[in-house]
């Protein structure tokens, strides 16, 4: 049985400091229905990588052949990607979801709001 591609690429090639999300989708709709896309911001481009993440596995096998056969350009400069094992969260995507961060905060927010509401109620009378 061969092992479980999945259906996000890791982009390890092909990303500039001018390379944008909306170009990169672009580039990969071509092969299928792309779900969520990520280009790290400018600063973080030489330790984060871009991602591409499709409706199914047959869509990344897809694209990842082409890139492999180099076929696919991104303005002008040969993708090469890789599959994306592990996950892991992506930092600041509104494509996937909220950071972890914003979610503890509102966390806190609903404990305190609960609290208030349920200890703080004065008196009717």
């Amino acid at each position: 049985m061969p092992p479980v591609k999945g259906v996000e690429l890791e982009v390890t090639e092909g990303i500039t400091e001018h390379s944008s999300r909306v170009a990169l989708k672009g580039v990969f709709q071509n092969f299928g229905d792309v779900v969520a896309c990520w280009v790290p911001p400018i600063d973080r481009r030489h330790v984060d990588r871009a991602s591409v993440r499709f409706g199914n596995a047959a869509s990344a096998e897809a694209a990842k052949a082409s890139c492999d056969a180099g076929q696919v350009f991104l303005q002008g400069l040969p993708v090469k990607v890789d599959f994306r094992m592990g996950g892991g969260r992506r930092v600041g995507n509104s494509d996937l979801g909220e950071s972890g961060n914003k979610n503890e905060e509102g966390k806190a927010r609903a404990i305190m709001d609960e609290s208030a509401n349920n200890g703080g109620g004065g008196g009717g009378g």
